[in-house]
């Protein structure tokens, strides 16, 4: 480029780049005047909401411009000031009451409540200026704030000193109380002590004496009735329900009306129906143990049987003894005019010892003699059988008795009322020619039951038929509970023990064929035990006349017991009398 192109040029560049630095110094001077405007200005629009919201502790920072208090009264010349909010306070209180203000009472008028001003000053956001409040002049009294004045209980005086004060008011702490009061204007009156009075006692005791009380009235306990009501919870024996261990059979019969030769129909003269339970343990029960028994075997060896008779029953007996469990016991009698016994002190032990013994003590035997069936029974009954054993006796004769009590209605009421059902009695009846009115009876009043054998040579086998049915007793003192029958007609009164393998039957009457409930509840040892079952009459199985026969033959029974009971001797043997006619019956009244 020549020099005549630089030189028009060259002022053109100068002149723009001063226009540059015009225009940016514009823009500073601009941007600081719009800053200057907006420097006390909202930034944004506030949202209102925000200020019923609950908020947390804010932190507040101070401005340089906010005033500080630096030159408080009192300060040294050294420029000491306090440190603390207590002392700051101090010094204000000590500066404000140096020069208390005076108030002519005199001129203190009442001034009308003063109007609040409501208008919000220039420049305040109306929407969140809010107008003071002209408060009575009973709150604002309230509101005064009460000069704190320092309290030295030891009297030191801030000297850091102990000083004369003991406590009483009259040390440096509080002179100085008083002067500040003083300096206020505020007049200290001493407050008296409350007055001290005799405590009144409200529940006089008397006098505290160490010596015992004599015939002081005794205090009861507290009763817990709750905890005694647990307790006799606890203590509550319940029963064991055997409801599905047993089997049941239910067997009714009707009377029908009967056509005799001649073609004429006899109705029967009660048409009420019979029926008969069947209750056997299962083979399956195993939660009742078999109760140890007692057993005393009563053998007739009187003149009225034979040596034969006598040594056939010996041989049964033998067997019987070694079919007796651990822990059993066992005696044997010999009756006739003098009775004889294996063991005079009562039963002993089966055990390998005592068994050699009963061997041999049945080996002297022999036939002859009278028969006193009720003095050989009467010297074996025990009132005092223990609660977990049971007593039987099993009595084997013919049942004639030839010497004591002879009439068999006398032996038979003598026996039970001497045993009052504490014993069972068992009897077998031997040889054709038995009283069998007698040992039925016997037994079936005593809750046992009879065996009869016609042939003596059958004995040892019915005598072990009736050693496997007692065996294995399980329960004892049985009580029947019915519903839905009348038990005023169910016979026997008193059950017999129940065995494992042996059948209980219960007899009785019903007007119309319908449901029914049984419980029977009974002890295996100290332990309660019970089973319940229902039926419905109308599903029973048909029976025969045997089952009208046998609930008759039951009832005699209970007509000889309250024959004793009562002593009503005639009524009762109407009533027998017409039931031997009705069930063609043999009693010991004939």
């Amino acid at each position: 480029m020549s020099s005549t192109e630089q030189r028009k040029t060259g002022p053109v560049v100068r002149g723009g780049a001063s226009l540059f630095v015009w225009c940016a110094l514009l823009s500073v001077l601009v941007h600081a005047g719009v800053a200057l405007g907006l420097y006390h200005e909202s930034l944004g629009q506030l949202d209102m909401s925000r200020l019923n919201r609950a908020l947390g502790p804010m932190r507040i920072w101070r401005s340089n411009d906010d005033a500080v208090v630096d030159d408080l009264p009192g300060a040294g010349e050294t420029g000491d000031k306090p440190n603390t909010l207590q002392e700051i306070s101090r010094t204000l209180l000590e500066a404000t009451l140096a020069t208390p203000p005076t108030i002519d009472q005199t001129t203190v008028t009442a001034q009308p409540p003063r109007a609040v001003d409501t208008t919000p000053p220039p420049g305040a956001d109306d929407l969140l200026y809010a107008p003071p409040v002209a408060l009575p002049e009973s709150v604002r009294a309230q509101l005064h704030a009460q000069p704190e004045l320092a309290f030295d209980p030891v009297g030191t005086g801030g000297t850091g000193t102990q000083g004369a004060s003991s406590g009483d008011g009259t040390g440096s702490g509080a002179d100085e109380a008083q002067r500040l009061l003083a300096g206020s204007g505020l007049t200290a009156t001493a407050i008296a002590p409350p007055t001290q009075t005799t405590p009144i006692a409200l529940d006089r005791v008397g006098p505290i004496s160490d010596s015992p009380l004599v015939n002081a009235p005794l205090q009861p306990p507290e009763v817990d009735f709750s905890k005694l009501a647990l307790d006799q919870t606890k203590q509550l024996d319940i029963p064991e329900h055997l409801d599905d261990d047993f089997d049941y059979t239910v067997t009714t019969y009707v009377p029908q009306a009967q056509r005799t030769f001649w073609g004429t129909v006899v109705e029967p003269e009660d048409k009420r129906g019979y029926f008969r339970v069947d209750i056997e343990p299962k083979r399956s029960l195993r939660r009742l143990a078999a109760m140890p028994k007692d057993v005393v075997f009563i053998i007739d060896t009187s003149g009225s049987v034979s040596q034969a008779w006598v040594d056939r029953v010996l041989t049964g007996v033998r067997n019987g003894l070694a079919t007796l469990n651990t822990g059993d016991r066992f005696n044997i009698m010999f009756f006739k005019e003098n009775p004889v016994l294996l063991s005079t002190k009562g039963v002993v032990e089966f055990n390998e010892a005592n068994l050699t013994k009963a061997g041999e003590f049945l080996s002297n035997a022999t036939s002859s003699g009278f028969t006193d069936v009720n003095a050989a029974i009467s010297r074996l009954l025990v009132r005092d059988v223990s609660v977990q054993r049971v007593y039987d006796l099993v009595l084997i004769s013919d049942g004639v008795p030839t010497r004591g009590v002879m009439d068999t209605r006398d032996l038979i009421n003598l026996i039970t009322r001497d045993n009052d059902l504490s014993a069972s009695i068992y009897c077998l009846g031997v040889g054709s020619r038995q009283n069998k009115q007698l040992l039925e009876f016997l037994a079936y009043r005593n809750k046992g039951f009879c065996e009869f054998v016609g042939k003596p040579e059958d004995t040892p086998n019915a005598l072990a038929d009736l050693f496997s049915k007692l065996r294995y007793p399980i329960l004892k003192n049985i009580d029947l509970e019915v519903v839905g029958l009348n038990k005023d007609e169910i016979y026997p009164s008193h059950l017999p023990d129940t065995h494992q393998g042996q059948r209980l039957s219960i007899f009785g009457r019903f007007d119309q064929t319908k449901s029914f409930t049984m419980r029977l509840h009974g002890y295996n040892g100290s332990k309660q035990a019970d089973f319940t079952f229902t039926r419905d009459l109308a599903d029973a199985v048909a029976g025969d006349k045997n089952i009208a026969t046998s609930w008759g033959f039951w009832k005699l029974h209970h007509l000889y017991s309250e024959m004793i009971r009562t002593n009503d001797g005639e009524a009762i043997k109407e009533q027998i009398r017409e039931l031997r006619k009705r069930y063609d019956l043999k009693t010991v009244y004939d």
